[in-house]
């Protein structure tokens, strides 16, 4: 149900005129190779590392955030254990330490740059996997900002509301409470929170419902901003159609 991977190369970022450096690194035994892109501008304003959603790879996530390097921000993505080119299978215990991996090797990029602002961006199931390992990451003080897009509270209740979905799981929904874990929860976590915030959550999102990106906001208790999308889309945000809202998240990430 959570974890949806594929190894099919989506949009290869020289064909959009974009170019990537590849990125092996390792979480543990279990997984000794990760592999991530990290796209690199002279001169950078800051570094975004990237935790996508469940489904396909890298090779279609990061299209959602690489216009930023236009405008003088690096971009680090990165798969998962058992997405594209990162070996395992992937678990909510394995994936927790395949971000806080990550984390540690997007800072150390950013440092040998020289960049000035980090920042952690999660979409989706990447929202609640950067949030918990964001409360354990032991240089999250470096960050300037945390943004949770079309994320989620709670495995449990996406757990639930998708086996509701469908008329040949609704029945078994119920088995969600018993059968999926909270552990790594975004709840707990944002409850923590002292990194500037933001939550972008769609009124009419068709795979996470609104309620979730509200409560995040009304959990976190440092500064925050809200932006409610009335676009019926899930991780639209930045749809080549929604020019305002690249502008509006360039001008918040010079005022950081």
């Amino acid at each position: 149900m959570f974890y949806q991977p594929d190894r099919y190369m989506y949009y290869p970022p020289e064909l959009n005129g974009y170019r990537q450096e590849n990125i092996y690194f390792a979480a543990n035994r279990e997984s000794p190779r990760l592999h991530g892109w990290f796209f690199r501008v002279p001169k950078p304003k800051g570094t975004l590392v990237l935790f996508h959603g469940n489904g396909e790879n890298l090779s279609s996530h990061y299209a959602s955030l690489v216009w930023l390097t236009h405008f003088g921000y690096q971009l680090f993505v990165f798969d998962y254990r058992g997405y594209g080119e990162s070996w395992g299978d992937p678990s909510p215990e394995g994936v927790y330490q395949d971000g806080m991996a990550a984390l540690a090797k997007a800072l150390e990029l950013h440092h040998g740059t020289g960049a000035g602002k980090f920042m952690v961006y999660g979409q989706s199931l990447g929202g609640a996997v950067a949030m918990r390992c964001f409360a354990d990451f032991k240089d999250k003080q470096e960050a300037k900002l945390v943004v949770m897009d079309s994320t989620f509270t709670s495995y449990r209740d996406v757990a639930q509301e998708t086996l509701a979905h469908f008329w040949l799981t609704w029945i078994f929904s119920p088995l969600a409470r018993v059968l999926v874990s909270d552990r790594f929860a975004t709840e707990d976590a944002v409850k923590h929170l002292t990194t500037r915030l933001l939550v972008i959550h769609d009124l009419h999102d068709p795979l996470v419902r609104f309620d979730n990106g509200q409560k995040i906001y009304d959990l976190a208790p440092g500064k925050k901003d809200f932006w409610k999308l009335d676009d019926g889309r899930h991780i639209g945000v930045f749809a080549l159609d929604s020019a305002s809202y690249r502008k509006k998240f360039l001008d918040l990430l010079e005022t950081l």
